[in-house]
């Protein structure tokens, strides 16, 4: 099975005209950062490359990461707004930069985009709902070491 850098450097080949480096350099270096799981939609154009990494894992379940889905997904509209004519492809690591690369539908894309915001908005209402466990505390007030005032 082909890395999927390669798969997306033979796609592109016909279709990237300028901007190789969108591809040959950064492309490449995200695909080379992919962990098993990781998924991103990507779209060759005549000057360059779309590449839109989707959320990661467990480090994505913060505000800061609810904030960085929907840039993404907003950045992810206005491409699609600038360009009617963009072809989507999914790439998606099985292990680690290997992994399949597929045409996909922007409306589908868009729709995993709001999936993946939704799921997140749900979990932080979870973790916001749950009781704080905090460590058991004395009642007994425990002095040690305190300076002496007595005769000064």
């Amino acid at each position: 099975m082909r890395t999927i850098y390669q798969q997306i450097k033979l796609i592109s080949a016909p279709i990237v005209k300028h901007y190789h480096n969108d591809v040959l350099v950064h492309d490449r270096a995200i695909c080379a950062a992919m962990r098993t799981g990781d998924t991103a939609y990507w779209a060759p154009r005549e000057c360059g490359s779309y590449l839109i990494r989707c959320a990661a894992h467990d480090d994505e379940i913060s505000l800061r990461g609810l904030r960085a889905v929907r840039f993404r997904l907003d950045y992810f509209k206005a491409c699609n707004a600038q360009y009617k004519d963009l072809k989507w492809f999914l790439l998606e690591s099985t292990d680690g930069q290997r992994g399949h690369v597929a045409s996909c539908d922007a409306a589908f894309a868009e729709g995993r985009f709001q999936s993946q915001i939704r799921t997140i908005e749900i979990m932080i209402s979870q973790a916001a709902a749950e009781p704080v466990q905090r460590p058991p505390t004395s009642r007994f007030l425990t002095i040690s070491a305190m300076p002496s005032t007595i005769g000064a």
